[in-house]
This record gives structure tokens, sequence and C-alpha cells, in this order.
């Protein structure tokens, strides 16, 4: 017998004040939100892998090694706005609303898949009308293969109907400013040198510690 898919809730902190999406100065810092919150869940010991694709209309952010998430962190963490479970001087923390408020930002409509490290499988669900703001969401959780080895962490959001106009020149320099010193020197270049074909700027994948 097939499980119903498990139901996963958005919650709001007292504390939450309306408009987060607009609380970006430019794309590239909602981006960089982004970024942000993947650097954080790495792992001590572990390489953390970040793959950025930023084309017209849509921006993908895939991570792999760092702690990635389950259903429980889903819902009791990445969908509870306005709370985080982060402390001073454990996280960067440059870019503090939430990854959930840079995808608002960004775009119309997102989905992620995500697993814990260790997990075997994973689990993900998407939101077609993000920006209706008019309640809050319910989403159901949909089991997922899991691409990577189950010991690692593994989160992949793609955020579609981007109508912001992120300037691939400008998020290269941020990114090799805000994250260069955290890069561990291999054969691939790292995100600050971007390659740009047929105007789809990509980040090759970058380890980070």
């Amino acid at each position: 017998m097939t499980k119903p898919p498990r139901l996963v809730r958005e919650r709001i902190d007292p504390r939450l004040t309306a408009a987060l999406f607009a609380n970006y100065r430019t794309p590239v810092d909602a981006v960089l939100e982004l970024v942000d919150n993947a650097v954080d869940s790495r792992v001590d010991g572990r390489a953390l892998e970040v793959d950025l694709a930023v084309r017209p209309g849509a921006l993908v952010l895939t991570v792999v090694g760092g702690t990635g998430m389950g259903p429980k962190e889903l819902e009791r963490e990445y969908l509870r706005w306005g709370a985080s479970r982060k402390q001073a001087g454990d996280s960067i923390g440059r870019y503090g609303q939430g990854g959930k408020a840079a995808i608002g930002h960004l775009g119309t409509r997102f989905e992620i898949v995500a697993s814990r490290a260790g997990d075997a499988g994973a689990h993900g669900f998407a939101d077609e009308e993000y920006r209706d703001r008019s309640h809050l969401r319910t989403y159901e959780l949909h089991e997922r293969p899991k691409p990577v080895a189950a010991e690692l962490g593994y989160v992949r959001i793609e955020v579609g109907g981007v109508d912001r106009k992120v300037d691939a020149r400008r998020l290269r320099a941020r990114l090799g400013e805000t994250y260069r010193p955290l890069l561990v020197t291999s054969s691939r270049p790292p995100c600050a040198r971007c390659a740009s074909r047929s105007r789809r700027p990509r980040c090759p994948s970058s380890s980070a510690r």
C-alpha cells in the first residue's frame, strides 16, 4: 500500500515583518543569500560542492556534501519564517533574510529536492504561485531518488519565472570576493570565473570547507 504524502507547513515567527521578498537591494544579493545558506551547511572535514546555474528565466542551485535536509528540517527550519537555529559566529550570515525570501525576490515559482546526510532517499515539493502570499502554504512532500551517495547531504533548488535581471559579471565578482577564502585549490576554476555560453552563465562546481 502506497503511503500518503507527508504534509509540511509554513510557520511564522511573531517577529516577522511584511514584504521580505522586497528586502534585497539587487537580484545579486538574493542569489548570494541562497549561496550563503549552502555554504553555511558545510560539514567539518568534508568538501562541499556548490553548483550555480543562472540563465534567462531560471536559476538552479545544487549543493552536495553539506548537512542536507530531511522532512523534519524542511518544515521546522526551512519553512519557518523569521526563525533560525544559527548562532552568531556559526555562519557567514551576510544576507540574513533567508533563502525563502530570496526565492520570492527572484522568481514566481520554485521546486526543492533535498536529502539529509545519511538518508538513502530524498524528498521534494514545489510551488507554482509562490508570490501569492494571501495564505500560508501547506505542501505535499514526495519521495524522490537521491542522485548522490547516501552519506552525502543534498539540496537542489530550482527557481522559475525569474523576472529580475541578474548581472552575471557582478555576480561572478561578488562570489569571488565573498567566498574565495573558503575555496580549496583544485584543477577546476572557482565560481569567480564563471563561464558564459549562449548568454547562459554557469558557475562550475567549487569545493569549500
